[in-house]
């Protein structure tokens, strides 16, 4: 045969194969061959070919309980949670009562954070199902504690490094407090009534140092030492709402102390007269959120009100979570908010990336830009009201698990704004502004029940 006719036979057979292909692949699927060739694709692990099997089938409007559950499986075996919800969830809707949907229904709701929804079908199951996959009864009693936490940390800077500067340069008077370090203490208790229902308090506790220095022409310089206590309790709650809605709010309560060490000058004596200027304010702040989860993504608006400071504000917020890869093994969340405070505008960008190292060791990378002063959070526990503002942070953290104990370290970086009084004469009053880098090193101990 020559060289010519074996290339038009190859020709040929290729052209017949291809052709027969495309039409075996138009023709229309039958669900029982569906069921049986995606069994044989699940036997021998060809996931990829299941997928393309099972959405074709699908598209073609072929639907089942096998169907569903194979392809639901193949994404769980794949980490994408997310994914394989949407297909458990049809499953279980075709056949409520087979176990084994039952199980990968439930852990896929477990592991993309559902935990409500999740305590809510475990508790339809049959007490055999309920023993395998976990769950607790108590889980749907009126009143159970969830979590309790404990943290512990400082603040560093160098701020009492700069006492001995020369705050007048060359002027008549200059003042200034510089504000040190702190230690920091925290409780956080969490509760749940029924399923759905957590209610959470916060009791904080914050001691701030202080050092006032007071600079003259015609006297030597004085120093003055503070030592001031802040305490603030939040006591605050989420509920969980049919179809991803969550809808949250809070209240809290501080104490803001705070000292200014300055003068007053005394024309008969013709000296100054040294005083403490002591801040005491009871301030108040609330407010609401309602957050809704679609699929891989989350989406939050909240707003709060105030008078943190002895100042009003009215805050407004919005934020996006997202899942990339269906499971929280990495996800991050960009949030922005504007705040009236006291007639000022500002506005303050965050955000944050964290997931998971290993089974047993999770990350968090946090960062936020803008004038934090006195803003909050959108469930309270982090509130900015202090002295001097803060205009950025940057900060890592890590979470080590141990079965139902929990140790978070954290470093937070924190970017803050000062400044002093410098009068030049007897009219010339200047307010200098300066910056400094404030470090938060703490550790957090979380026991879950």
């Amino acid at each position: 045969m020559c060289l010519k006719t074996q290339k038009t036979l190859f020709l040929s057979f290729f052209c017949f194969f291809c052709s027969s292909f495309f039409a075996l692949a138009q023709q229309p699927l039958q669900y029982d061959e569906v069921v049986e060739l995606t069994y044989w694709q699940w036997v021998t692990k060809d996931y990829k070919s299941l997928k393309t099997t099972a959405q074709q089938a699908l598209k073609q409007g072929l639907d089942g309980y096998d169907l569903r559950l194979r392809l639901g499986a193949v994404y769980y075996a794949e980490q994408n949670y997310e994914r394989a919800l949407a297909h458990f969830e049809r499953a279980y809707q075709m056949n409520p009562a087979d176990t084994l949907g039952q199980e990968y229904y439930y852990w896929a709701l477990q592991f993309t954070l559902r935990t409500a929804d999740a305590v809510t079908l475990a508790a339809k199951m049959q007490p055999e199902m309920q023993q395998k996959v976990g769950f607790e009864t108590n889980k749907t009693k009126k009143f159970a504690f969830e979590t309790i936490g404990l943290t512990g940390g400082v603040f560093l800077n160098n701020n009492f490094n700069l006492q001995n500067q020369d705050f007048r340069q060359g002027n008549v008077y200059a003042e200034n407090t510089l504000q040190g370090g702190a230690y920091l203490g925290n409780l956080y208790l969490n509760t749940k009534i029924g399923n759905r229902l957590n209610l959470y308090h916060n009791l904080s506790f914050f001691q701030v140092q202080g050092l006032g220095v007071v600079q003259s022409a015609f006297e030597p310089t004085q120093k003055r030492n503070y030592d001031n206590p802040n305490f603030s309790y939040v006591l605050g709650g989420n509920y969980a709402l049919q179809k991803g809605w969550t809808l949250g709010g809070f209240g809290s309560f501080y104490q803001e102390n705070s000292n200014y060490f300055s003068t007053v000058y005394n024309p008969a004596a013709f000296r100054l007269t040294y005083i403490d200027k002591p801040y005491r304010h009871q301030a108040w702040s609330g407010g609401v959120y309602l957050a809704k989860r679609h699929k891989n993504m989350g989406f939050q608006f909240a707003f709060s009100a105030g008078n943190l400071s002895k100042v009003q504000q009215l805050q407004t917020e919005i934020g996006w979570l997202w899942y990339p890869l269906g499971n929280t093994n990495f996800y991050t969340q960009t949030t922005a908010a504007y705040l009236n405070n006291n007639q000022k505008h500002q506005f303050v960008i965050l955000q944050t990336i964290g997931g998971k190292l290993t089974k047993k060791l999770g990350y968090e990378i946090s960062g936020s830009y803008g004038n934090h002063q006195n803003y909050l959070s959108k469930d309270g526990l982090s509130s900015y009201n202090t002295i001097e503002p803060i205009l950025a942070t940057a900060g890592s953290s890590l979470v080590v698990s141990f079965k139902n104990l929990q140790f978070i370290p954290a470093y937070t970086y924190q970017l803050r704004e000062a400044n002093y009084l410098q009068i030049r004469g007897v009219s010339e009053v200047n307010t200098i502004n300066n910056f400094y880098h404030n470090h938060l090193i703490k550790c957090t101990i979380q026991w879950k029940f």
